[in-house]
């Protein structure tokens, strides 16, 4: 592994997506790990990159924590909570000044989801009821939650008035893509509820990219559609269902052609997190 960008884990999440914390509060950690990450990263800063955690629960601390994230600490990109965080959503006209900012710092905005479900609004309260709640959780709250901020972002005009703002959505596999995109597409045309002057698919392949699992099959599929530009690993280490220590392994067994391989691996994170190649 070359360069290597880290995320916060469960405990990260508590702290971006609880409703109930008290704004400064939620600031103050979010500095605190945001620290923390840029001491382990220091180690080894040529191969280890930070993804500063952001309250938007504080907004306008949320954006004093990107710019200091970035310009002070080094990190290539910033991460938010997918979910309404006391009803904000991430494409609320209140956020727009943190996409604003984000887009000028350069960064990367690095969307995830969560089995977890922190706020009182967040998807996966449905599954966790469920007789099998890590299943239903792994399988459908992250998609759901990454297809809800990506179709967010796209028809409310977020994408639209950034257009220099990269955007990954992640660890919620690929296979579905095709279907969002031309949903989004057959749907926009119908009610045009929103102008923009694109296609809805076209700002996904202008300025976002997904991830795949390592052993995802399906990621040649969506790659023949749409090219191998959009595309990123994810290994999920060091949580119990990813395919640590095997993930190499099982993605080169994948019939991807060695130009895709290269892109997934390293030019497509690359651009996303503007690394020099």
């Amino acid at each position: 592994m070359d360069v290597a960008a880290l995320f916060r884990t469960n405990g990260g999440t508590w702290i971006v997506g609880l409703d109930d914390l008290e704004p400064d509060y939620a600031a103050a950690l979010c500095r605190a790990y945001n620290n923390w990450m840029r001491d382990y990263c220091a180690t080894d800063p040529d191969r280890l990159k930070g993804i500063a955690l952001l309250p938007l629960q504080a907004l306008d601390l949320a954006i004093e924590e990107a710019r200091r994230a970035v310009t002070e600490l080094g990190f290539v990109g910033v991460t938010v909570h997918t979910e309404p965080v006391n009803g904000r959503l991430l494409y609320d006209e209140e956020v727009e000044p943190l996409w604003t900012e984000v887009e000028r710092l350069g960064a990367a905005v690095c969307l995830h989801g969560t089995s977890t479900a922190p706020g009182r609004e967040d998807i996966s309260r449905k599954f966790l009821r469920h007789p099998s709640p890590r299943t239903m959780t792994h399988a459908l709250s992250f998609p759901t939650q990454i297809m809800g901020a990506m179709a967010g972002l796209t028809m409310t005009g977020v994408l639209e008035r950034h257009p220099a703002l990269r955007v990954a959505f992640l660890e919620a596999n690929c296979g579905w893509l095709p279907w969002l995109l031309y949903r989004l597409d057959d749907q926009h045309a119908k009610y045009v509820e929103t102008d923009l002057s694109l296609q809805p698919s076209e700002y996904f392949l202008r300025q976002c990219v997904l991830s795949m699992e390592a052993d995802e099959e399906l990621a040649a599929d969506v790659m023949e559609r749409y090219g191998n530009d959009i595309m990123v690993i994810s290994t999920d280490y060091p949580h119990p269902d990813s395919a640590f220590p095997h993930a190499m392994d099982e993605f080169f067994e994948l019939d991807l052609p060695d130009e895709s391989r290269r892109k997934v691996l390293w030019d497509n994170c690359a651009r996303l997190y503007a690394l020099e190649s």
